[in-house]
């Protein structure tokens, strides 16, 4: 099966955070001989396998590469590369902030479904429109084809606010919503979110060891996503993202 993750910087300097190697690291126990781990990246990093990593210039034909370069933010040039790659081959695609509890593969091998969608919003939000494209899983070359059409429409046009990180998510996210046959769309049962905000306005300071203790005995849940990303976090909510992290895998990938 074909696993794709991804990582693009601006500076190469700075690496990959320690929180991403680890929730790497985690995904790597379940590989199987026959699966294909493809790390998707803008440079080669010395903190993953050299034949793991390929660059996207090597992946993308010059078409792609140009509509990549017209992606003015790293959150666009994520979205645009993960739905063509997602329409291109069957298989998962995992945000790098994905820690895995559990093998993973059920998620490929439900059987009735072409495409394994999650929602990315909370219900109660009222954005049930809104499926999640952190997580995923596609069975049918070509079954996202119009979406990878409607974002060249949309970085063609532009129209769109370069600096807001959620106008192409929000294209992709409907045409899977909308348009999708034959998918199955879970209300995050397999991946637990986790949301990490500075203390002054969140009540949790951090997750403690009774969360790790509950995910380990619900074996529906293969795994926790992060749900923000790292830009413009205070260091205080990274240094619990990490804490929490690095207990994760003393509790899971350690026996």
């Amino acid at each position: 099966m074909n696993i794709f993750l991804m990582w693009f910087t601006k500076d190469p300097s700075l690496g990959i955070p320690e929180e991403l190697v680890i929730c790497t690291k985690s995904l790597m126990r379940f590989l199987k001989s026959n699966d294909k781990l493809q790390i998707i990246v803008n440079q080669y990093f010395t903190e993953f396998p050299m034949e793991y990593q390929v660059l996207y210039t090597d992946l993308f034909d010059e078409v792609d590469c140009g509509y990549i370069d017209k992606c003015q933010s790293y959150n666009h040039k994520s979205d645009y590369i993960r739905t063509v790659i997602m329409n291109r081959y069957p298989g998962i695609y995992f945000d790098m902030d994905c820690f895995h509890i559990r093998d993973f593969h059920p998620l490929f091998d439900l059987p009735l479904y072409d495409y394994v969608a999650m929602y990315d919003m909370p219900k109660e939000w009222g954005h049930l429109e809104w499926v999640n494209v952190g997580i995923m899983c596609n069975k049918v070359p070509g079954l996202l084809t119009g979406a990878v059409n409607n974002l060249r429409k949309k970085l063609d046009s532009k129209v769109y606010n370069v600096g807001y990180w959620n106008q192409l998510f929000k294209v992709i996210s409907s045409y899977i919503y909308n348009f999708v046959p034959n998918k199955i769309i879970h209300d995050y049962i397999h991946y637990y979110r986790v949301v990490f905000k500075d203390h002054s306005n969140y009540q949790n300071k951090g997750y403690p060891d009774s969360l790790i203790d509950e995910l380990a005995k619900d074996e529906r849940i293969y795994g926790v996503c992060y749900m923000k990303s790292l830009t413009n976090w205070t260091e205080d909510r990274k240094s619990r993202r990490l804490d929490f992290t690095k207990r994760m895998f003393e509790r899971f990938c350690k026996e």
